[in-house]
């Protein structure tokens, strides 16, 4: 997991090196100046994914230095700390988006847990050109105790993301100007390891593959986004972030079987090598899986109730031809050369069954280092 960078302000030096030293020994990577004005100017250089700002310094004050964080940084943590009574310079600071204040002299247990806190709340922001929709998402997530923030439109989306590190990006498909499509071909460029979820009407499903084949984690659709659904997938991503170093995506699995102990068998033998597996008893679930969700690998039963694995794989190429298509079957061979040529071109590889743990974790491993050729 990266370390997260924090900027301390305060014109106390003492303090200043007092905090410096306790977060360096937590691990992080942090900058100390005395003012405001050093704070903005060394904010136009550097990211910081949190803030510890005195409220009362010489010269800019802390409410007025923080405003200038947000305008440089919208998605960077400011914790506020101050000494006495400032009551109305509080409000203001809490009004305009502060996230913690701390009093002076503090439990600095208690500070560095406030930090922490702050830093597992994933960091989301909303792209729709919708008002509404994209107020009510965003309130629906900050009562979640998600840090939220919201752009109107695919430039300002931009302009955010290259100051900013998202853990999710919730992209409409369909905005005037630059369309979610666009978007997300460039936020991949500036940021490849953020997830980005795609938000469409249902009469854009066409988009939705699409948009997978660019690089969306997955897609979900309006009018009536399914909350529930898109919070575990808000979840998935940053446990994702969390286990394979900040990157959003793991390898997932597409396990295509009828035979319940089959599945289970070869789905524990991968979760061991840390693979994400996606398990269905058949074609038609399959598909509309790999409709919804990108995966890398798609491990296919020959034999299904209702679709045969080889008019299977030939599908989910069709879909995203990155997909790394692995047939398992239970015939002494599988003539690949005989197959025609669209099929030989879908399957990658093939597994006689009873698999051999040993070379499924090779021939899997072959297939990814294959797919990043792409």
């Amino acid at each position: 997991m990266k370390k997260a960078n924090i900027l301390i302000v305060d014109d106390e030096i003492d303090l200043l090196e007092t905090l410096g030293d306790i977060f360096e020994s937590k691990g992080y990577n942090v900058t100390m100046v005395e003012d405001g004005n050093k704070a903005t100017e060394l904010l136009r250089r550097k990211y910081f994914d949190v803030v510890l700002m005195d409220l009362k310094m010489p010269g800019i004050s802390g409410v007025d230095s923080f405003k200038e964080v947000k305008r440089l940084h919208p998605s960077a943590a400011i914790i506020m700390m101050t000494a006495g009574s400032v009551g109305e310079n509080i409000k203001e600071a809490i009004g305009a988006g502060v996230d913690a204040v701390v009093d002076k002299p503090f439990n600095v247990k208690k500070l560095v847990a406030t930090i922490e806190s702050i830093l597992e709340r994933p960091l989301i922001l909303v792209v729709d050109d919708r008002v509404e929709d994209r107020e009510t998402l965003r309130d629906i997530l900050v009562d979640k105790k998600y840090r939220a923030f919201v752009a109107k439109d695919g430039y300002e989306a931009i302009d955010i993301v290259q100051r900013s590190d998202f853990d999710v990006i919730l992209l409409d498909i369909r905005m005037p100007g630059m369309d979610g499509m666009e978007v997300l071909e460039v936020v991949k460029q500036i940021k490849p390891d953020v997830g980005v979820v795609m938000m469409t009407g249902y009469s854009s499903e066409g988009l939705a593959g699409k948009s997978l084949k660019r690089g969306a984690y997955t897609c979900l659709y309006k009018p009536f986004l399914d909350m529930e659904k898109l919070l575990k997938v808000i979840e998935e991503v940053q446990e994702q972030r969390k286990g394979f170093g900040y990157s959003w995506q793991r390898e997932r699995v597409l396990l295509v079987d009828e035979e319940p102990a089959h599945k289970e068998t070869i789905s524990n033998v991968l979760k061991g090598e840390g693979y994400s597996i996606v398990p269905v008893s058949n074609g038609s679930e399959a598909l509309k899986r790999a409709e919804e969700s990108f995966f890398n690998v798609a491990l296919i039963d020959l034999k299904l109730p209702d679709i045969s694995g080889l008019e299977l794989a030939t599908k989910l190429k069709e879909k995203n031809r990155r997909t790394c298509v692995i047939v398992m079957s239970g015939f002494s061979a599988l003539d690949l050369e005989t197959l025609e040529e669209s099929t030989k071109e879908a399957i990658f590889d093939y597994l006689i069954e009873p698999i051999d743990p040993a070379q499924l974790k090779r021939v899997i491993k072959e297939g990814l280092r294959e797919q990043k050729r792409w």
